[in-house]
């Protein structure tokens, strides 16, 4: 078995602004089926990525 090419890859990504954001998300009752949803509209579902996005501002920077 050969490992993907990735070139032939693609991703598809939910961006979330805030943590407030991603919350909703996860508490909406039909999240699950959202994110099928996401992964079904992937070109190749079996080597392609669904990224989740959250803007951490500059949180990252700090010590």
């Amino acid at each position: 078995m050969s490992s993907p090419n990735r070139a032939d890859s693609s991703a598809a990504v939910a961006r979330f602004d805030d943590w407030a954001a991603l919350a909703r998300y996860q508490d909406h009752p039909q999240h699950q089926t959202q994110g099928r949803q996401l992964l079904a509209a992937l070109i190749n579902p079996d080597t392609d990525l669904l990224v989740f996005d959250l803007d951490t501002g500059d949180d990252r920077a700090k010590p």
